[in-house]
């Protein structure tokens, strides 16, 4: 028999450097991978693309009683815990911080982060 989990929002839980992220609203993850294209010698025909690197976007919103230093100048890591996974980004680096102002909606921040690492696990709970 096969379960059906559907994991929400609130289900998540979002660490940096094992520290565990409070007031975070929204997150997301994106994958890029840069590639180098190859083409046939002489002749416009695209053959196909060598996969170079994978880097991650990560974006963390939060209500703005996040302080930027809680994301260190230096590489740090950047754990999200769903459930019965973990998801480690390593080597992070801060990117980009935005505050958002709108007078129907509480003041909060956007943080845009990169990485260049991606480790998946399993969670095993006692």
């Amino acid at each position: 028999m096969n379960t059906l989990r559907v994991t929400r929002g609130k289900d998540v839980e979002l660490f940096v450097n094992d520290e565990m992220l409070c007031f975070v609203t929204d997150f997301s993850a994106k994958e890029i991978t840069d590639s180098y294209p190859i083409s046939e010698f002489l002749s416009e025909a695209y053959v196909t693309e060598l996969p170079l690197k994978t880097r991650y976007e990560l974006a963390v919103t939060s209500l703005s009683h996040l302080d930027s230093s809680v994301f260190p100048n230096e590489p740090f890591e950047l754990s999200v815990v769903l459930s019965d996974m973990k998801y480690v980004y390593k080597n992070c680096r801060l990117i980009k911080k935005q505050k958002d102002v709108n007078p129907d909606k509480p003041v909060s921040d956007r943080y845009v982060i990169v990485s260049t690492e991606l480790k998946v696990m399993e969670v095993v709970y006692d």
